[in-house]
């Protein structure tokens, strides 16, 4: 029963106290002009759209809410300290997240996750910092960001930390991309791709015990130190290590003869790594040769036209035609169980749109986006629009499922100006789930802004 439960969308209300959502934008046309105004009104289960623009702000996020950027949402602080404090069950999701401030011998960091528990760090770019993210006492996913340039480490893991990190992209971080500081800290470190930093995984507290960290299908690509060890790992494999002065120390001792046979030693043949596209070429080694027959590296399409980044910037120039859309879903596959969901729908063109939401920190963790066209008629009463490419990924959702499952995720939608309805369809996910799945919603709440009131019939 937990896997059905996997697919109801999004949760956006608590059992006793109605989760009000809230837009902020530089115009004064939404709730609020500061992102913090709207977090101090937020409750949780409560979701927060930041539309484009540079905010000039550090903030402190509260149990249990969503802040989520539609378009290019900067933030930046000149203040020493961290850009943005995370809460429990909290996601932050595509922020540009810096420092603009002078060099600074106190603490800085873009991210501070301390004394947390299911944290949400998903399609970020956090850069130009002293430290990226900095992680202690917390449990946290770490999924899908790039993080680079940081004047000191990507990412610290410090005392009792708990990680799940994958499918990032490090660049070019001065120190270490990851920095684990304690061996107290545990996690899977997989799916990510380390480019261009003295060390991509470092760490640094000598012991004759083993770390309960994993290293599996990464990719290790012209760093100075590829791993860079004082205490051994509980697993290294399915690796890709190419051209890095090191690729494995231990103890100062350069022993790339000690990794498992399940590691691989050639280039990894990226698309267009100039112009910083890591997308596999269909002839990279990596294609087929993780862990169960994955590929190894960040989530690649490998005609390189797909990849996460060239997404990001595809969603970034839909912002002309906004629709928030609040609701209820039905999965008529587990026995019409529903719940409630969140959307957003934009457009630049008022033809093409994409839509995406993100699963709440109560009962369920994942993220969907789409792709669609519009299909409305002359006389349709409605705007309709058929989303037929998409996917929906999990996370830490104590289904069973390894964490960054994904399924094909479609559906159908009729926009009227004070509601909506449609239809949605989920894949099959072999070999965890072999079921195809459908479901229907009804939107209570729909908002447009000035734009799409124009193309809502």
């Amino acid at each position: 029963m937990k896997k059905f439960l996997l697919f109801f969308l999004v949760i956006s209300i608590s059992a006793t106290v109605f989760a009000q959502n809230f837009t902020v934008s530089m115009n004064d046309k939404a709730d609020f002009t500061k992102i913090q105004e709207a977090i101090d009104q937020a409750v949780f289960g409560s979701y927060i759209w930041v539309e484009s623009g540079i905010y000039l702000e550090q903030i402190t996020l509260k149990t249990g809410i969503s802040l989520i950027a539609l378009g290019d949402v900067f933030l930046y602080s000149s203040k020493a300290g961290a850009v943005v404090t995370m809460a429990d069950s909290c996601t932050l999701n595509g922020f540009t997240i810096g420092y603009k401030g002078e060099e600074t011998e106190e603490m800085q960091c873009g991210i501070m996750v301390r004394n947390v528990k299911h944290s949400t760090l998903f399609s970020n770019f956090i850069t130009q910092n002293k430290t990226g993210i900095f992680v202690e006492n917390s449990d946290c996913n770490v999924n899908y960001n790039t993080i680079f340039l940081n004047k000191l480490n990507g990412i610290t893991l410090d005392e009792n930390s708990k990680i799940d990190l994958g499918f990032n992209i490090f660049l070019k971080n001065t120190a270490s991309a990851i920095n684990v500081s304690s061996l107290n800290s545990v996690g899977m470190i997989y799916n990510n791709n380390f480019y261009g930093s003295r060390n991509a995984v470092y760490l640094t507290e000598t012991s004759t015990n083993t770390s309960s960290i994993s290293l599996i299908n990464n990719i290790f690509y012209e760093n100075e130190n590829a791993v860079n060890l004082n205490t051994l790992l509980q697993d290294i494999s399915y690796n890709c290590f190419f051209d890095n002065k090191s690729d494995y120390t231990y103890q100062n001792n350069s022993k790339r003869s000690s990794l498992n046979k399940t590691n691989i030693f050639q280039n990894p043949r990226f698309s267009d790594i100039e112009n910083n596209d890591f997308s596999l070429s269909e002839n990279s080694p990596c294609i087929n040769s993780g862990k169960f027959g994955s590929d190894i590296g960040m989530m690649i399409v490998r005609s390189g036209n797909e990849i996460n980044a060239a997404k990001k910037k595809k969603w970034k120039t839909q912002k002309k035609y906004t629709i928030r859309l609040d609701g209820n879903a039905t999965n008529i596959s587990a026995g019409h169980k529903s719940c409630d969901i969140s959307v957003v729908v934009c457009s630049d063109d008022g033809e093409h749109f994409l839509s995406k939401g993100q699963f709440d920190n109560i009962n369920l963790f994942g993220y969907f986006e789409m792709e669609g066209i519009k299909t409305t008629l002359d006389n349709d009463t409605s705007l309709s629009i058929r989303f037929d490419k998409g996917k929906v990924s999990f996370n830490f959702d104590g289904s069973g499922f390894p964490i960054n499952t994904q399924m094909s995720f479609t559906s159908t939608m009729n926009i009227h100006h004070n509601s909506a309805e449609g239809l949605y369809f989920i894949g099959i996910a072999p070999p965890f789930y072999l079921s195809e799945q459908n479901g229907k919603f009804s939107f209570r709440t729909v908002r447009l802004n000035s734009a799409a009131k124009k193309i809502v019939p």
